[in-house]
């Protein structure tokens, strides 16, 4: 290392002075790092509110469902069941097969009906000869195909 004789005036080299980078002091970096973190905080707000929206949707659906099941569940019960000896009521299947396919048809649903025990009395989705749409169509495909199948 030099002395202090051989500099001139007798002097000690005055040490460099570093500059520190602060990268916020600059307005441009300022301005990047705002138009760039803009886009990922408007994403992560529209999920937040897609989820929300979301939510609502599905909750008016099941009203919505709800409201056409206790309807069909009204006409059925109107409409299927008779009241049998010593004060029983009794579903008729073949008549609330029908009843649950026709209401259920506008709707574009599945609409199944159980009865008191838990079996399956009805089902809008089940195959009937005697209508002639494209869903017969597709039933008695279904049924040519469950008679090939081993």
């Amino acid at each position: 290392m030099p002395s202090e004789a051989e500099h001139p005036g007798g002097q000690a080299p005055a040490r460099r002075r570093f500059r520190r980078w602060k990268p916020l002091r600059s307005p441009l970096t300022r301005r990047i790092l705002a138009v760039n973190l803009i886009a990922p905080v408007i994403l992560v707000a529209g999920l937040f509110y897609m989820d929300r929206y979301k939510q609502g949707l599905i909750q008016s659906e099941l009203v919505g469902l709800t409201t056409q099941a206790e309807m069909v569940a009204g006409a059925v019960g109107e409409g299927a069941v008779s009241e049998q000896a010593l004060g029983f009521l009794e579903l008729n299947p073949e008549l609330a097969q029908q009843m649950v396919r026709r209401l259920a048809e506008p709707a574009q649903v599945r609409a199944r009906l159980f009865d008191a025990v838990g079996d399956l009395a009805a089902d809008s989705a089940s195959c009937s000869p005697s209508r002639a749409t494209s869903r017969s169509r597709n039933c008695r495909r279904r049924k040519a195909m469950a008679g090939r199948a081993p």
